[in-house]
Parts: C-alpha cells; structure tokens; sequence
C-alpha cells in the first residue's frame, strides 16, 4: 500500500473521530441546557394555568356577586331578591332552598383550587385609630400585650391627621431620629403600607400574614358583625363576642340594634362603628395545592356604585405568593354554581 495513502487514511480515521466527539460535546451540552431550562419552563406554564384558573373563579363569583341576592352574610345563590337565611322557610323559584356563599372567608373547593370570598367590611380596618381594638387583633394573632399596645398607637399616629403622640405612639421627630420617612399622617391604601409605622418591620412574619388575613385599608366602612371572623369580633367585642357567634350560627343578624340587645356594646367601639350589612369591597383568595405547601392569588373586587359605566372592577391585586393556609380540599364545601352558568 502506498505510505502517502495509508497515511490519508490515518488522519481521515482521526478526523472523523474529533468529529464525532465534538458533536457528542454539543449534543451533551444542549442537553444539560434543556434539562436545566426545562423546570423553569415548567414553573412558568404551571403559573400561567393557575392564572387562567384563578381568572376564571374571580369571573365565577363576580358573577354571583351581580346577579344574586346578597344578604347580611352571603351571597344567596338561588334566591330571590329581598330574601334573607332568617327566614327558614326561604324557597327558591324552583322550590328549592338556597345555597349560601359566605362572605366570612370560608374555603370552597372549585376544581384544583380552593376559594374563599371575605366581605373586606368584615375585617379590622386599619384606618380607624381604633387603638384598643387593634391592640386586641395583635394580640390574637400572637403579639404579646405590651408590644400590641406600642405598635397600635403607632399605627394610630401613623394615619391620624394631626401631628400630637399619642402614649406608646410616634410622630415626626421619632422617625427622624431613627432614620425613617415621616409619618403621612392620612390614611394608608394598602394593608401592607401599616409596615411604615415605627416598630411594624419587626412584627414576625406568621403575626404579620395572619394580621393581613383579619385587616383591611379599604375606605372606612362599619364593621359587618354577619361577616367578620372570630378574631376580629373578640378583638372588637372582648368576652360578648361569644355571645355573637352563637347567635349569628343561627341566622344572620339584622340590625345594629339587635347586637347591642346581645351584646350590650355600643353601635359604634371608639372608633370601630358596628354594622350588620356587607360594604361594596370583596377579597378573593383562590389556592392551589401543591407537593409541598399551596400558591395563592389574591383579587380585590370593587362593587361600583349605581349607574357607573361599569358594574364593577378590581383592584389591590397581590401577586401569586407561598399560601400560608394551605389548601384544604378535604374541609370545604364545593363552591355554589349559578343555575345560569354551565357546570365547568
């Protein structure tokens, strides 16, 4: 055989060979980049589906909230107007009894996700220098009683239109001492905002997630006895809020005067005015369960006044976060259907 030859032949085989190992190279390189890219692909359309579903519920109670009876604590789905659940006897049109959607924050399962709907005039606002009461709701939430009263006079002074101290308070030269922007002095738009006031940034994270659960910035409106969770009627009521509860299990309570006859409180707790009557702010929640822990989208669902040019809208949405409840499917009652929408 011809050296020259045997030699072409040599760097041909050994070519082919580099050849073949530098695509080997690149095909295990973009394999390593597909298998990293591939859970973040993943995540993304697992976020993207529950955004869709989490849409489609908001749609599914704004829906409810327009087109049934709402009554002193909830939505009655196939009722009729002017119905409440005092009366036992209440039929629908096809003589069938209601269903109740309680605007109190109580889970129903809706396919994978589970949904609660709260009543926001149910809920604490934190707007209403109401010192006592919101030391009370700190304290339910796991805030041990001193430091309850200094971070609710604090928050008091934060909102309250004048510039005097109150005891356990701060106003403007406390902040600058510590480094902080002044208090505004007016009232917050977003619960979240309340970690402005002095010593809030070091409330604990589970006192502060369950704070924003039982609170409220929306515009000052009375305080919905029907709606409002346990915590926030003991922090309200002290030891008369069990009185409440066990009524309302009953039926809904109809007048702020039937409270007071119960309760023996005032229509109105310095600076928390009691009423009996959803307002016109809804917070949705809707959460999915996961492997570990659940995902959670929070909406905020405004009720706009007669002859607005739409009949409602949304607004405070919180981005899609870890749940800190969790999603019970197994505790939850099957969310009610509009006869006027098809099963999904």
């Amino acid at each position: 055989m011809n050296p020259r030859a045997h030699r072409s032949r040599g760097y041909v085989l050994l070519l082919a060979v580099l050849v073949v190992a530098l695509l080997s190279l690149v095909l295990l390189t973009v394999a390593r980049a597909q298998s990293g890219l591939s859970p973040a692909l993943r995540q993304q359309s697992e976020e993207a589906e529950r955004a869709r579903a989490a849409h489609g519920l908001a749609a599914r109670v704004a829906f409810l909230l327009l087109t049934e009876p709402i009554g002193p604590r909830s939505i009655l789905v196939g009722g009729q107007a002017g119905q409440t659940m005092a009366m036992e006897s209440v039929l629908s049109a096809s003589g069938a009894r209601p269903r109740e959607l309680f605007l109190d924050g109580r889970s129903y399962v809706a396919g994978e996700a589970v949904v609660s709907v709260q009543d926001e005039s149910g809920l604490l606002n934190l707007n209403s220098q109401d010192e006592a009461a919101l030391a009370g709701l700190l304290q339910e939430v796991g805030v041990r009683g001193a430091q309850a009263a200094r971070l609710a006079a604090a928050l008091s002074d934060y909102v309250d239109e004048d510039n005097l101290t109150r005891p356990g308070g701060a106003e403007g030269e406390v902040y600058r001492r510590a480094g902080r922007a002044a208090a505004p002095n007016q009232a917050i738009t977003s619960r979240w905002s309340a970690l402005g006031a002095l010593g809030w940034e070091d409330l604990g994270e589970d006192a502060r997630d369950t704070l924003w659960r039982l609170s409220s910035a929306a515009p000052a409106a009375g305080l919905n006895l029907n709606t409002a969770p346990a915590p926030v009627l003991r922090a309200v009521l002290g030891d008369r809020a069990e009185t409440l509860l066990a009524q309302r299990r009953q039926s809904p309570l109809q007048s702020a005067e039937q409270s007071q006859a119960l309760t023996g409180a005032r229509t109105d707790a310095a600076g928390v005015v009691l009423a009996v009557q959803p307002g016109q702010v809804f917070r949705l929640v809707v959460a999915f369960a996961e492997r570990v822990g659940s995902r959670e989208v929070e909406s905020q669902l405004v009720m706009a006044a007669p002859g607005a040019d739409r009949p409602f809208y949304w607004r405070e949405a919180r981005p899609e976060r870890a749940g800190s409840r969790g999603a019970r499917m197994d505790a939850a009652e099957p969310l009610p259907q509009s006869a006027a929408l098809h099963a999904p």
